[in-house]
């Protein structure tokens, strides 16, 4: 991943998604964390209003969703090459 993430963050999109799917979407929820936070410690205060509230009210199942998400995924992408469709790079 850590390949697919340098050529997301150099832009060659098609690049990083052979080589790893999940790095654009990573990529970008970093990006939104990050700035989500840096914004939170300049203002000095939480952001828990519109429009960011409802990740407030949702936060578990966004965590939930996001871990059974990257577990089906690795045991799929796990499946797949020990079916031996696809190759490991």
């Amino acid at each position: 991943m850590t390949r697919a993430t340098r050529y997301a963050l150099l832009g060659d999109f098609s690049t990083s998604v052979l080589f790893h799917p999940m790095a654009i979407p990573f990529v970008l929820g970093f990006l939104a964390m990050a700035l989500h936070g840096l914004a939170q410690s300049v203002f000095n205060r939480r952001f828990d209003g519109p429009p960011f509230g409802w990740f407030a009210r949702y936060q578990s199942a966004i965590w939930l969703g996001t871990l059974l998400f990257v577990v089906f995924f690795g045991l799929l992408r796990f499946c797949l090459e020990w079916l031996g469709i696809l190759t490991p790079v």
